[in-house]
């Protein structure tokens, strides 16, 4: 559960911890939309390469060539 902070209480912080708690609110959403950016990066680069592969790999002379080793 996420707890809220009154108006009251953040209020009661001296300036300057007010503006280390923005900091770090702002550090940790760039931090998790860096992640979800990469995240979305590695999928798409995986999806591509995929395809790519299967021009390759999925074909009678493959299959042959690998029935040894299954």
């Amino acid at each position: 559960m996420i707890e809220t902070i009154s108006t009251k209480e953040w209020q009661s912080l001296p300036e300057h911890a007010q503006q280390e708690v923005k900091d770090f609110f702002f550090f940790i959403k760039a931090k998790y939309a860096h992640q979800s950016q990469v995240e979305q990066q590695d999928n798409e680069a995986m999806l591509l390469s995929e395809e790519a592969l299967a021009e390759d790999w999925l074909n009678p002379e493959e299959d042959k060539a690998w029935a040894a080793y299954q």
